[in-house]
């Protein structure tokens, strides 16, 4: 049978192949191998009858090959899919005396001397010449029914969980329970799906806060995968265990300012782009579509163009009109974003980028216009 245990859209590849009952086993991503001790469904027979019930082979395809045996001081052979015959001396001859529990007569030369004792894999106090008081610790026993069939694992420790088991009394089984030991997360009858968010963890968290990042754990069902992620509106590679190597700021993209408009959106008014060049601060620029021309923190004065259906055109300006050269970015680069880091403290210093465009025309001189 497929089980998903976590249904969320981020959960992926934890699906399970469980045995159906009352085989047991269970595989994560692939079929899983299935053993079934038939003890803990026809055990029952052996049981009532005081005796011991044993299956020579627990693979699920190998049926009915199950048998009761006499329990110790009792003697008789062996019976496939029954109650034996089995033959005790003294007080014991009596079958009815310990029903469902082994009958021990210490000395058979001597009356009334009989006791009852449990059956493994029960455990508890014998009973002078009364039904003794047994419990079946499915956590800590090897049975059909257990969290430890005979012959494979344990289905919580091997995984590194703790089992209990809510109610001890014969009469109840298969209510085991696996719990994560760390983080959350339970099953009934076989090991639980552990979730556990490693950002709630001060040592983890800590690493990513000295460096003003936000600790992110991306599946709170794997271990180790927390990362430092660069806090918003920076972009850069989450740290894996660590801070991020590099926190960046496009101010062509993002309102880095309470309302301030972004690069692209003053730059689009002007129907240019925006470029922003480097890791420096406030150093984004407009840049003329096809002349190049760069203006920092503004709309970029033009060149002059004409344009014939849409196409530019290299035609020169008319007489009296002075062409305005492009600025030259890594000019400006250099003069205004020296030592001036794109830093999280340096934006809550309050540096803004321009809210209006000035406008962008081409210089006359003489008596032209333009």
């Amino acid at each position: 049978v497929c089980e998903d245990p976590g249904r969320e859209e981020a959960s992926v590849g934890d699906w399970v192949c469980v045995c159906p009952a009352p085989q047991f086993g269970e595989m994560r991503g692939a079929a899983a191998s299935c053993t079934l001790d038939e003890c803990g469904v026809a055990g029952g027979v052996c049981e009532s009858a005081g005796q011991l019930c044993y299956d020579t082979n627990t693979s699920a395809a190998s049926l009915d090959d199950w048998q009761c045996e006499c329990p110790s001081p009792s003697r008789g052979d062996p019976q496939p899919r029954g109650a034996a015959t089995c033959e005790q001396d003294g007080d014991c001859e009596d079958e009815t005396l310990c029903l469902g529990q082994i009958c021990y007569d210490p000395d058979p030369a001597t009356a009334d001397d009989w006791e009852c004792r449990c059956p493994p894999p029960q455990t508890g106090r014998s009973g002078a010449q009364a039904a003794g008081s047994c419990t079946l610790d499915e956590c800590a026993a090897v049975c059909g029914s257990c969290a430890e069939a005979p012959g494979g694992k344990h289905a919580c420790r091997a995984v590194g969980q703790s089992c209990v088991d809510p109610d001890t009394s014969p009469s109840s089984t298969r209510d085991w329970i696996c719990q994560c030991s760390a983080g959350a997360g339970s099953r009934v009858g076989g090991a639980a799906v552990c979730t556990r968010d490693e950002c709630a963890e001060p040592a983890n968290a800590g690493v990513c806060v000295v460096e003003e990042q936000a600790c992110v754990d991306p599946d709170v069902k794997n271990t180790g995968d927390w990362v430092c992620r660069c806090p918003e509106p920076f972009t850069g590679a989450d740290g894996l265990k660590s801070p991020a190597p590099s926190c960046v700021f496009d101010e062509c993209s993002v309102d880095y300012a309470s309302a301030q408009r972004n690069g692209d959106e003053i730059c689009a008014d002007a129907l240019q782009a925006c470029r922003d060049p480097s890791s420096g601060f406030d150093d984004w620029v407009c840049v003329c579509p096809h002349t190049g021309a760069a203006e920092l923190m503004a709309p970029a004065r033009r060149a002059w163009m004409t344009t014939r259906r849409g196409g530019a055109s290299a035609s020169p300006p008319p007489p009296g009109v002075r062409v305005r050269r492009p600025r030259s970015v890594p000019w400006m680069n250099a003069a205004r974003t020296a030592g001036r880091a794109k830093t999280a403290p340096a934006l809550r210093r309050g540096r803004r980028a321009a809210t209006r465009a000035p406008t962008c025309r081409a210089r006359p001189t003489g008596g032209a216009t333009a």
